[in-house]
């Protein structure tokens, strides 16, 4: 890795921040706090101050993002400018039909600038040099091909019209921007068109500085491995987290890959030890290992509280697929097959015996993959669907973190545990905040938040039998 890279974490003080709490954001940003960035407009502004902190480097996948927005191209312009080293990564994506830009950009293309150099024009493969000066300044763009050898088994056939063609392989799904002091994971595309209030992406902030601690030492290490195999190979597919050398239930960044599933197998652990509550909040709820797993725990602690938060009217989605065939039917179709894989996945745990609520968003589509267990003892975050394509080796690559709060112990678990078994209903007080600087307070803070914008699904509307097996 070069030496420009100089990452360090420093002790963290965690906090969830809003849209309007940008003051704040910005004291946080000093300290050097994890947050967790809430919507869309938030995500597009932290990843403009990302580019425009850069000093040295910036890295940056995506695979939804709009590369030919003029925030976006100015602030990546004015880093290259300023002597920043910059690469950026997009990922062919087989939900949305690619623009005239993304279809340009097929190769790399390198704009190798002066000081005094014109301005390249976003989705050339070239650029044009008017100068000599002694700083060398640099980026590159790089669409990522599909890979692997699987089709789609997921509503495949609607690749009429939608996907380029019904046998996609799989994508690189992974996210994330880093630069000298800084990384963000999780919903990291810079996006506009989901700038809307019916759409909830959130993503995770580190502010990587100096005096590292030894609990995220490890995470530090592997953004250097992250950000040296992307810029090495172009690619994540064979991706694998440099492994730690800590208890195997520790701090670090997972994926899934062709070669690696660090992030089914921590999340797996997670579930296996979760003593009081279950929190996961996600685009798809498919994936049978996983859902079998949570019912096996309930069964062995059966004061385990369950739940999940997810999507029912999957339309609101503005990239919902079929969208582009509305007038063929075709969005009612999507909606019909995406619904019935996610009622299908909880019908399954009704027959597992398992416990749960299922909550939506009132009138709005949650794109977020987040997984808590005991109000934030452990906390994962990423671009994992709870879908076999998000944690299966040999499907998408997807890259996420995991965090255990070392601070919080037994009592702040039971004490939420009985505030849950008093209260007896989901609701405004059903999760509170244990307050303090930890994980455990960001994530308690979260899920009171998101417990007052979402409401119970019934359970008929997935299985007519569930409250017969609960």
């Amino acid at each position: 890795m070069s030496n420009q890279y100089n990452y360090s974490f420093i002790e963290l003080t965690n906090k969830v921040v809003d849209d309007d709490d940008d003051d704040h954001n910005n004291k946080a940003n000093e300290n050097g706090d994890v947050e967790l960035i809430l919507s869309q407009k938030r995500v597009n502004r932290e990843i403009l101050k990302i580019i425009g902190d850069a000093k040295a480097t910036l890295t940056f996948i995506s695979m939804m993002s709009q590369h030919t927005d003029p925030q976006l191209v100015n602030a990546l312009n004015d880093a290259v400018t300023r002597g920043v080293h910059v690469n950026v990564y997009h990922s062919e994506n087989p939900y949305v039909r690619p623009t005239a830009a993304e279809q340009k950009n097929k190769q790399f293309y390198s704009c190798s600038r002066s000081t005094d150099t014109a301005e390249t024009t976003p989705g050339s493969t070239s650029s044009t040099m008017t100068s000599s000066s002694s700083m060398s300044m640099s980026m590159s763009f790089k669409v990522i091909p599909m890979h692997g050898e699987k089709v789609f088994d997921f509503i495949s056939f609607l690749g009429y019209g939608i996907y380029i063609s019904p046998f996609k392989r799989n994508v690189t799904h992974s996210r994330f921007i880093v630069n000298d002091t800084h990384c963000m994971l999780g919903g990291v595309d810079f996006n506009k068109k989901c700038e809307v209030e019916t759409y909830v992406q959130h993503a995770i902030k580190f502010s990587i500085q100096n005096h590292p601690s030894a609990e995220f030492i490890h995470i530090q290490q592997q953004v250097e491995h992250l950000v040296s195999e992307l810029t090495s190979k172009g690619h994540l597919h064979n991706y694998s987290p440099s492994p730690s050398r800590s208890p195997s239930h520790s701090n670090s960044l997972v994926a899934s890959s062709g070669v690696n599933c660090s992030a089914y197998e921590s999340i797996i652990r997670m579930i296996q030890q979760a003593k009081h509550h279950i929190f996961i909040e996600n685009q798809y709820f498919q994936h049978e290992g996983m859902l079998s797993a949570i019912a096996k725990r309930q069964m062995q602690c059966p004061s385990l509280q369950v739940v999940f938060v997810g999507n029912y009217h999957f339309r609101i989605n503005p990239y919902h697929p079929g969208t582009l065939l509305w007038w063929a039917g075709m969005s009612l179709v999507a909606t019909h097959m995406i619904r019935t894989e996610t009622m299908k996945g909880l019908a399954y745990l009704c027959d597992q015996g398992c416990n749960f609520e299922f909550r939506t968003y009132r009138g709005k589509y949650t794109h977020n993959k987040i997984f808590i267990v005991d109000h934030g003892r452990s906390f994962a975050m990423g671009t994992f669907n709870l879908h076999t394509r998000g944690f299966d080796v040999g499907n998408d690559c997807e890259i996420g973190v995991l965090l255990n709060d070392s601070n919080s112990g037994s009592t702040s678990s039971k004490d939420h545990h009985q505030e849950e078994k008093k209260d007896g209903n989901a609701g405004d007080d059903h999760i509170s905040s244990t307050g303090g600087n930890s994980i455990t307070s960001m994530a308690s803070e979260y899920i009171t938040s998101v417990m007052k914008e979402t409401e119970i699904l019934s359970p008929h509307f997935y299985y007519n039998n569930c409250n017969k097996n609960k």
